[in-house]
């Protein structure tokens, strides 16, 4: 093999794993969707009002401004069954309340697992 050649297809491997990174580290994780869906407030709010309190949450919680970062804080501990995860979040939402771990947004007093799941839902629902 020539020198040229070797550098050739060495430049396209590294290139193709630099891009292949890229990929990885800017593209969306997938997600159960009741992930983005904060249950009580749904019922009170439409989806448009949801995703105005995540934006403000967002403006908050500077370190919790992307999808990977939100998925992964909401799903801390959450079950891998997705037919569990719903009540797991439900039940999350209670606690947060319960031990005070609440955020003030636009006037609204949300569980800290509400907020997240509106900053989510900001990031992800389709207009």
């Amino acid at each position: 093999m020539k020198r040229r050649q070797f550098v050739t297809i060495a430049a396209t491997g590294a290139a193709t794993i630099v891009a292949w990174l890229g990929y990885r580290a800017w593209s969306h994780p997938s997600f159960d969707p009741s992930l983005a869906r904060p249950t009580a407030l749904a019922t009170i709010l439409d989806s448009a009002g949801i995703a105005a309190l995540g934006v403000a949450y967002r403006r908050q919680a500077r370190g919790e401004g992307s999808v990977r970062s939100l998925v992964r804080l909401l799903m801390a501990g959450a079950p891998t069954n997705g037919d569990a995860l719903p009540a797991s979040l439900a039940q999350r939402v209670q606690q947060d309340f319960h031990d005070g771990r609440v955020v003030h947004v636009d006037g609204w007093v949300l569980s800290l697992t509400e907020a997240r799941q509106c900053a989510l839902h900001s990031l992800t629902a389709r207009g």
